[in-house]
């Protein structure tokens, strides 16, 4: 039997708690350890009785305990020499808390922590996932996904060890999943490991079929991301959000006191909350008059879809391409005369970024902003190309015959026909070639999408995340699926 060694990830703890219980059923692991990212997983491995977790280290506990070090300057060298990648910076790069200032801030390019607090975290962090792997020894260590500095230690110095890594991923395809051997959403090495059938072939092209139409095959918006007329209209509801998240609050913080637990540095205090609901309730009111327009379908014109941030999407898998302004600047520069650049924001970001952040982009000489509700897709099916970092909206566009240039590391990267971003300077013969010589492969599509069908089962797994307990997570078919998936990960890598 082997030992499992848990990456606890808040709500994704109950469905990780509960496949630790099935592996000791089944005999597959005897022993486990674990990280916890915050109060919510260690919440939930102290109220249960059924596991001995053995060593389980808390990042709350570690964001204290670095404000107290002295900072090792020699230590850093010997860890970056064995374990950057190459340098320490991509570790700081990942979390948002530490880069962008969360939860203080909502948006923002304000770090948290100035160069010796970042140092002394990762000193801190590193040290002590060490000595957790070199008392525990795990077999394999199981990720929801890395978003965080400690997290992204931890991913590294195991991988580095030669340990086991397994993530239960999103396939992009219907609500299916899949197991990756990897943080970076590259699906390189799993999709050698597919056989598809023909019966895997015969659904990749019912589902490529759906974007040969106009009709939209998915609503790009997010819940809460509505189109009004009235922001006055979201004042009751921000109300309501406000008190209910205070009353939340406050019974966390009686929680965390009385079981000793150090603070959730990921919460937002009542009054950062506060602040940050002002200013986006203050954007609604002085809206982006202006500065959308609706596309014109007859013009010439490639595609950039603005991220959310901050996000995994960027941070993680592709952390030098966090300045989506500078990167819309280089993309208008590399097009051909006479071409526009539509950018259309993420419905979720609206009232977040600031409007001097559009007036940047609206000053590009070739950039039109586009109305953030209309389709992505509608967009996509008029345009000459499709840039994105690391989007979905990249993997839709080629499916709808486009030809796509990535500047991220992304699942879809392993088609052969989607273009990378290479060295930036080459970025306009890169475009030329895009543009003069692409040629839609429909059988390399299909192929893709019969493995991605092969590999992957349906999980309702925003629910089996976010929405289910612990009970319901146990006793329900999808929970057998993502077993068998994780049981085949652990023979396959």
């Amino acid at each position: 039997m082997i030992k499992v060694c848990f990456s606890f990830q808040r709500n994704f703890t109950r469905l990780q708690h509960a496949m630790a219980v099935e592996m000791k059923n089944r005999g597959i692991a005897s022993k486990f350890c674990g990280y916890c990212t915050s109060h919510k997983s260690e919440k939930i491995l102290k109220e249960q009785e059924e596991i001995d977790y053995g060593t389980v280290i808390s990042d709350d506990e570690m964001h204290e305990m670095a404000k107290k070090v002295k900072l090792d300057m020699e230590y850093l060298k010997t860890f970056e020499a064995e374990y950057g990648i190459p340098n320490l910076w991509p570790y700081i790069l990942t979390d948002r808390c530490i880069m962008r200032n969360f939860p203080k801030e909502a948006f923002s390019y304000k770090p948290a922590y100035d160069h010796d607090g970042m140092l002394r975290l990762i000193q801190v962090m590193s040290k002590t996932i060490i000595k957790m792997l070199d008392k525990e020894k795990p077999d394999v260590v199981i990720f929801p996904l890395v978003g965080s500095m400690g997290v992204h230690l931890l991913y590294e110095i195991v991988k580095k060890r030669g340990i086991k890594t397994l993530f239960l991923l999103a396939a992009r395809i219907d609500d299916r999943v899949l197991v990756c051997d990897n943080a970076y959403n590259d699906f390189t090495n799993i999709l050698k490991h597919a056989k598809p059938t023909d019966e895997d072939f015969k659904e990749a092209r019912k589902f490529l079929k759906r974007f040969t139409g106009e009709e939209e095959v998915r609503y790009d918006g997010i819940y809460g991301a509505k189109k009004v007329s009235n922001p006055l209209g979201f004042l009751g509801k921000e109300i309501v959000g406000y008190y209910d998240y205070v009353t939340k609050y406050w019974a966390i913080q009686k929680y965390l006191r009385k079981n000793k637990m150090a603070k959730d540095y990921t919460l937002f205090t009542p009054y950062y909350f506060t602040k940050n609901r002002l200013k986006r309730f203050a954007k609604r009111l002085i809206g982006y008059r202006g500065l959308f327009v609706k596309p014109d379908f007859k013009e010439d014109y490639s595609y950039f879809p603005l991220h959310v941030e901050p996000e995994v999407a960027i941070q993680v898998w592709a952390p030098y391409y966090d300045n989506q302004i500078e990167i819309c600047r280089t993309i208008a520069k590399a097009l051909p005369v006479g071409q526009k650049l539509y950018v259309k924001e993420h419905p979720n970001m609206l009232y977040e970024r600031s409007k001097s952040y559009y007036e940047k982009l609206q000053r590009i000489p070739n950039v039109k902003l586009i109305d953030a509700f209309v389709g992505s897709q509608k967009i996509v099916r008029h345009a000459k190309a499709v840039f994105t970092i690391t989007g979905t909206a990249g993997m839709e566009a080629y499916f709808m015959g486009k030809p796509v240039l990535t500047f991220g590391s992304v699942m879809y990267n392993a088609i052969p026909s989607i273009k990378k971003i290479g060295k930036i300077h080459d970025l306009p013969m890169q475009v030329k070639d895009m543009l003069e010589n692409y040629e839609f492969d429909r059988e390399e599509a299909e192929e893709f999408v019969a493995k991605l069908y092969n590999l992957s089962e349906p999980v309702s797994y925003v629910k089996i995340w976010f929405e289910w307990t612990l009970d319901e997570i146990r006793a329900s078919k999808d929970f057998r699926t993502v077993m068998r998936l994780i049981e085949e990960g652990l023979q396959k890598f």
